[in-house]
């Protein structure tokens, strides 16, 4: 069930949405919503067990720490700023 509810989020947008271009957040939220059940359904259906589809879920978010670790904080809000003081110009 979860397999199904994943593919029609991540059809209906697409068949749905006016014609503006993606963003690639929006294709990446998309996608995962895809693949992460899928691969979940997967892993649970080779093994018969469904607890070896966690140890892939703590898999992907211990994967995630070194990137969110490398994230500059201080510099994205520094650069929020500017983009919120250059776009009030223009306006």
């Amino acid at each position: 069930m979860a397999c199904s509810l994943s593919r029609t989020r991540f059809v209906f947008p697409i068949c749905f949405e006016s014609p503006k271009p993606k963003h690639h957040t929006q294709i990446t939220e998309q996608s995962s919503s895809f693949i992460g059940p899928l691969l979940v359904g997967l892993i649970s259906d080779v093994t018969g067990n469904i607890r070896y589809a966690f140890f892939f879920l703590v898999f992907m978010i211990w994967l995630a720490v070194p990137i969110l670790m490398s994230v500059d904080v201080d510099r994205g809000r520094k650069d929020a700023q500017e983009y919120e003081y250059h776009s009030s110009e223009r306006s």
